[in-house]
């Protein structure tokens, strides 16, 4: 997704109350701004990618949570590193 620069205040005082106010609806816009923007960036991610390999055993090193479609068995395959790769269906 990238890094992001959050907005930051000033570190000057502002000198009245216009300015104030100013200086914090310009920041709340940028700040929500750029909030949206990375729930978009977000939203349009799969939230789970499946893995399409002929055996679990050609993935090398699985983590916990991985999920896999095992076209040889026709099974949908789930890794935990307490039990290993476990039949989903």
């Amino acid at each position: 997704m990238g890094t992001f620069l959050y907005p930051t205040l000033p570190r000057s005082k502002p000198s009245n109350e216009d300015e104030m106010w100013n200086t914090l609806t310009s920041f709340a816009a940028e700040m929500r701004n750029l909030l949206e923007y990375k729930d978009a960036l977000e939203e349009a991610t799969g939230a789970v990618r499946i893995i399409r390999v002929v055996s679990v055993g050609d993935i090398g090193q699985p983590d916990s949570g991985d999920v896999a479609y095992a076209t040889s068995a026709e099974k949908f395959r789930g890794y935990t590193s307490a039990s290993g790769w476990v039949d989903l269906n």
